[in-house]
């Protein structure tokens, strides 16, 4: 019966990347759409190669086929991208992994604590990092002309900033819980580093069409976090260091 399943899951996600091959165009650069659907069918031929549990194999076609949809349906502007984010990376999800392997809990995808100790230790480490990199990112033009992206006016309140602010939180919640959550806590009990390697590919990615020191920097970033939340068994530390830094550097252009 598993084997039956399995195959019934990488023939859902085969049919997916067909729909998604026939779209005619998608938003962001070209290679962007070719990685995604090389490493959709790739991890699902190697979900049969490593024998792979149902849980493993749908976290595995998850991993590239969320994007995959996110680059579908390009929800624009406050609420309907806040909504697309929060249903693609985590409710849908959350809900297709609980119903493949319905022992899980929330801790087994990062959303809890952790180790307790580990996830402060780590957290503040980061922290110290990502003050410097803010510091840091202010030398590239290119990202203090790109950033803030939600800046639409030369003056800005510190309500509005707050406001802002709160919404690339909660948007960034659902990326970290994503990939340094589901699909890093799921993978890496199979392989520590393979899964940290893993989901940091297509999180690098995503940042084609942004800034382009932001590609190798987010490969870089999402190793690291994916070490940490690995470590700590909590999206906490990537996802406080990340919402954090972000605030941090959009709040030195604006003073700047």
């Amino acid at each position: 019966m598993p084997r039956r399943r399995i195959a019934a899951i990488i023939t859902a996600f085969i049919i997916f990347a067909v729909i998604y091959s026939l779209r005619a165009s998608f938003p962001g650069p070209r290679y962007k759409t070719i990685f995604l659907l090389s490493g959709l069918l790739g991890g699902l031929a190697a979900s049969r190669l490593l024998a792979l549990s149902e849980e493993e194999t749908l976290v595995m076609g998850m991993l590239f086929a969320v994007p995959m949809a996110d680059q579908i349906i390009h929800a624009h502007g406050f609420p309907w991208h806040v909504v697309e984010v929060l249903l693609l990376q985590v409710l849908i999800p959350l809900s297709l992994l609980f119903t493949v392997s319905r022992g899980l809990s929330m801790g087994d995808v990062g959303l809890s604590l952790g180790r307790r100790k580990v996830t402060l230790k780590t957290t503040v480490m980061l922290l110290c990092l990502a003050g410097t990199m803010a510091i840091v990112g202010l030398m590239f033009p290119s990202m203090t002309s790109y950033y803030p992206i939600w800046q639409s006016s030369p003056g800005v309140s510190t309500g509005e900033f707050i406001y802002e602010e709160t919404i690339i939180a909660v948007l960034m919640f659902g990326g970290e819980f994503f990939y340094r959550g589901l699909v890093l806590l799921i993978l890496g009990k199979r392989s520590f580093w393979g899964a940290v390697i893993l989901q940091s590919l297509p999180y690098a990615f995503l940042h084609l069409g942004k800034p382009a020191v932001e590609v190798p920097y987010s490969l870089v970033a999402g190793i690291i976090f994916g070490w940490a939340n690995l470590r700590s068994r909590s999206v906490l530390p990537s996802w406080i260091t990340h919402f954090t830094g972000s605030a941090l550097f959009d709040a030195l252009i604006l003073l700047t």
